[in-house]
């Protein structure tokens, strides 16, 4: 009989395989734009969009409960996925959070405003978070050349810094 850890093994291979195949099909004979490539591989392999709301917190430093108190403290982040966090987020980042008094109370609750999708910082944010995201999905080695060299220099770089800091610390 099948264990409950190794039918999730299995099915999570299964996805990959459906998703790599999917995958194979409509890039075989052309680049891969990161932003393109990850639309197509989360509905297999992040499809509550959590690997993307992380790799947007590495970039930003975006932290939800610092953001937005009101909204943590009732618990609205407690249960949401991905794509709500990314929303929340992104208007963080982006600026376009207004606020507004809780009546009766001295709290300010978040009104979330529109991200311009269309501005080049916002474009570039999402292939960075993009590329990030299908690095941790194992799917960088599917990138064009450009991303995929950007991404070695950032490995390279990431693996410099903690030899760096512990130099430091013994001086």
């Amino acid at each position: 009989m099948e264990t409950v850890v190794e039918q999730h093994r299995r099915e999570d291979a299964q996805a990959r395989v459906d998703c790599l195949a999917d995958l194979f099909r409509t890039f075989a004979a052309q680049p891969i734009p990161a932003e393109r490539l990850y639309d197509r591989a989360s509905p297999h392999l992040d499809p509550d969009g959590f690997r993307l709301y992380c790799a947007a917190v590495r970039v930003t430093g975006v932290e939800l409960p610092t953001a937005f108190p009101y909204e943590e403290n009732r618990g609205e982040f407690a249960f949401a996925d991905g794509h709500t966090l990314l929303r929340y987020l992104e208007a963080a980042h982006f600026g376009v959070v207004t606020w507004e008094l809780v009546s009766g109370t001295t709290y300010e609750r978040a009104v979330l405003g529109e991200v311009d999708r269309e501005s080049p910082e916002y474009l570039k944010f999402r292939k960075t978070i993009c590329e990030k995201a299908l690095n941790r999905m194992g799917l960088g080695g599917l990138l064009k050349e450009p991303e995929k060299e950007e991404i070695k220099r950032e490995r390279e770089q990431h693996k410099e810094s903690p030899h760096q800091g512990s130099q430091e610390r013994a001086r």
